[in-house]
C-alpha cells in the first residue's frame, strides 16, 4: 500500500468501544483497543494515501451475536431501546465498509452504525 501510495484499512469496531453495554468488559476493552490502533495508523499513513477507519455496530441481526431477539429483552440491547426500532443487518455493515473503501478523504474515524442507539 505504501509503494503505491494508496490502501484502505477498515476495521470492524463495536459500539462497545465507546460505551458499556450487553457485553463483557473484555470484549470493550479489546474493541477500545482496535479503535486507538487505528487512530494511530491512520495519523501515521495519512501522508502515504492509507486510510485506516473502524465501523463501530450495533445490535447486528442474523450474525449469531444475537441468536433470538427475546435473549436481549429488558437489556439496553431490547429492540424497543433501538430508536429505529429493529437490528441492523449485515449487509448496512457491508455498506459503510464499501463507502469507507471509497473514499480517500476519510481517515481515524469511527462509524457508528447503531440505528440510534448511543
Amino acid at each position: 500500500m505504501k509503494a503505491r501510495r494508496w490502501g484502505r484499512i477498515v476495521y470492524v469496531s463495536s459500539i462497545s468501544a465507546i460505551g458499556g453495554g450487553i457485553n463483557g468488559c473484555h470484549y470493550a476493552a479489546s474493541k477500545a483497543g482496535l479503535t486507538g490502533l487505528m487512530k494511530n495508523l491512520a495519523a501515521k499513513h495519512a501522508k502515504d494515501g492509507i486510510t485506516v477507519n473502524d465501523v463501530a455496530p450495533a445490535m447486528i441481526g442474523d450474525t449469531g451475536m444475537i441468536p433470538d431477539e427475546k435473549r436481549v429483552e429488558g437489556t439496553p440491547g431490547d429492540v424497543k431501546n433501538i430508536p429505529v426500532g429493529r437490528l441492523g443487518t449485515p449487509q448496512e455493515c457491508a455498506h459503510v465498509v464499501t463507502m469507507l473503501c471509497r473514499t480517500g478523504y476519510m481517515t481515524g474515524q469511527s462509524i457508528l452504525l447503531s440505528g440510534g442507539l448511543k
